[in-house]
């Protein structure tokens, strides 16, 4: 049964890479990565590879307490507090790319997440001794 179970997980995870909107793309934002000291930019809607689980994940330089002080809480007085998750991809480089919203709490608290999580470095993910892009959900916690 557990076997079962996880070959049914991982076919869902390799299923997600390939999941497309109402348009038909992918509903990845654009992302750049550095590969060789050079810039190269590429499509998330076309079949550049990302990973969603390898041998190492990507870590948060200065952890998620470091985060939690970037954050300005957009609504002071207000009295919302609550959990914003972005997902996104951290390229080969440590920068995150395409950055999507997948537990919102309201538009200002969203684009206060993914800005936070943009100005943030990550040590990118390893596979095989390799850096590689990987897929990554972060929650971020909005408290008065």
């Amino acid at each position: 049964m557990i076997k079962h179970s996880f070959i049914l997980f991982i076919l869902l995870l390799s299923a997600c890479k390939f999941m497309v909107d109402e348009n038909g793309t992918t509903r990845n934002e654009r992302r750049q990565y550095y590969e060789n000291n050079e810039v190269q930019e590429f499509d998330c809607n076309n079949d550049e590879e990302y990973y969603v689980v390898v041998e190492n994940m990507p870590v948060l330089l200065g952890g998620i307490t470091e985060l939690q002080k970037k954050i300005v809480y957009p609504a002071r007085g207000s009295g919302m507090e609550g959990r914003v998750v972005v997902q996104f991809i951290v390229d080969k480089s440590g920068s995150s790319q395409c950055h999507e919203i997948t537990k919102s709490l309201a538009e200002f608290f969203d684009q206060e997440a993914i800005r936070v999580v943009k100005e943030s470095r990550f040590r990118p993910g390893l596979q095989n001794g390799k850096p590689i892009a990987v897929q990554y959900s972060l929650p971020i916690v909005f408290r008065q």
